[in-house]
């Protein structure tokens, strides 16, 4: 560096080092670097030529790095991974002390795992590749009420959606659901779907999938095995599993399907009223109940005509339009159910019995039309016997009758030959 402000530099330097020769008149060669990288380590000399003296100023700089290495880099989900905290260009200053943070918080194992670093002492971290570890993990040195930091993530290769074990999926009735299951995208799993029930005891028994239900169809990406059911029906609620083998580690996701659906309590038919409730096959995550009505003006123009709380709405005659069901928990909202309402008449209000009212209905009256049938049939059989046997009344007679014919008959062939 000449007083100038010409710098000259090694090639693999000129990008990422700086010495700003603006500073030279208050005192300050500062060298500023870059990126700093584990080979930038070493000592440094600075030497300076001022104007008043006679011979230049020199002075060392012994610059030590800090590096945080992660061995496998990207680990797969359950497999050992290590992570350590190490420095380049030297040994750790003796009372060195070392703290991880994960994410911007404090590591809870630190205490356990970590000490004093001495000199050529690092001890890594020894962990399990889990959800829990993965982000940027700090490595944070103190000595002497002065502290440095050095960072590197941790991925960790496994299924990234959903993100987390036991996860909520909600679905309306009627509707179609998708089942999340997504792997890291430079695995290729075999993976498999399965229904779990009584999952909270020690042996949970597996069952049959719903009739709905659709395996992952071929696509291009083989790391999605994203399932299906294609309408939901308020039984299907229930514990879901994705899991597959990947390099001699077992995957798994378990998920919760909660189902949706509207009840439908008719209070009475002659005023045309009725309450709708909002139904769920789990309630543990519901913080809070919200039904939007939306009407119709005479052009076709649907707007919002009123918001209520609570898990049931009464309603009467005016009410027609579309009601929407939305449910709430900590994060926001979690889903929603809708159901439409057409004509509030009583021939309305009839419809809105349960379906084994209606089922009934049907089934009387098609005993009724059988019995009609065959009482029909028993009539005409008894009127044909009874024609038989008027027929049949006077046997006699029709006997005298025929032996007078055939006599008149043989008086006048005689006649005849006479």
């Amino acid at each position: 560096m000449l007083k100038s402000g010409v710098q000259l530099w090694n090639a693999a330097w000129q990008w990422r080092v700086k010495c700003p020769h603006t500073q030279f008149s208050l005192g300050d060669y500062s060298l500023q670097i870059q990126s700093v990288r584990a080979q930038d380590a070493g000592v440094y000399t600075c030497t300076v030529k001022l104007d008043n003296t006679y011979r230049p100023v020199t002075t060392y700089i012994d610059l030590r790095v800090i590096t945080v290495s992660i061995s496998p880099a990207a680990p797969i989900m359950r497999q050992r991974v290590e992570v350590s905290c190490g420095v380049s260009g030297g040994d750790w200053p003796s009372g060195s002390r070392v703290q991880w943070t994960l994410n911007g918080s404090p590591y809870e194992e630190q205490t356990v795992l970590r000490g004093l670093y001495r000199q050529s002492r690092n001890t890594p971290l020894s962990l399990r590749a889990a959800e829990n570890v993965r982000g940027n993990w700090t490595c944070v040195v103190t000595h002497r009420k002065r502290e440095w930091r050095a960072s590197a993530r941790l991925d960790v290769k496994g299924i990234v959606e959903p993100p987390n074990d036991s996860t909520n999926i909600y679905g309306a009735v009627g509707s179609a659901v998708m089942l999340p299951c997504v792997f890291s995208k430079d695995l290729t799993p075999n993976a498999l779907w399965e229904r779990i029930h009584n999952i909270s005891t020690s042996k949970p028994t597996l069952g049959a999938l719903p009739p709905s239900f659709s395996a992952p169809v071929a696509r291009a990406s083989t790391w999605d095995k994203t399932a299906a059911l294609g309408e939901v029906s308020f039984e299907d609620a229930g514990w879901y599993k994705c899991s597959a083998s990947v390099e001699g580690y077992r995957l798994e996701r378990r998920m919760l399907l909660v189902t949706a659906k509207v009840e439908v309590e008719v209070l009475s038919m002659k005023e045309a009223s009725l309450t709708l409730t909002c139904q769920l096959s789990d309630t543990s995550d519901v913080t809070e109940y919200e039904w939007i009505y939306t009407a119709s003006d005479l052009s076709g123009n649907r707007f919002i005509a009123s918001v209520q709380k609570g898990r049931s709405v009464p309603l009467s005659e005016a009410s027609e339009g579309q009601w929407t069901c939305l449910f709430y928990g900590k994060q926001g909202v979690l889903g929603n159910v809708t159901y439409d309402i057409q004509h509030m008449s009583p021939e309305r209000l009839s419809e809105e019995k349960p379906a084994n009212v209606s089922h009934n209905a049907a089934v009387l009256i098609g005993l009724s039309l059988l019995l009609l049938i065959l009482l029909l049939t028993l009539n005409q059989m008894y009127r044909n016997h009874q024609r038989r046997k008027k027929m049949l009344q006077f046997p006699a007679l029709e006997t005298i009758i025929h032996n007078r014919s055939v006599e008149q008959e043989m008086m006048e062939r005689n006649q005849t030959k006479q």
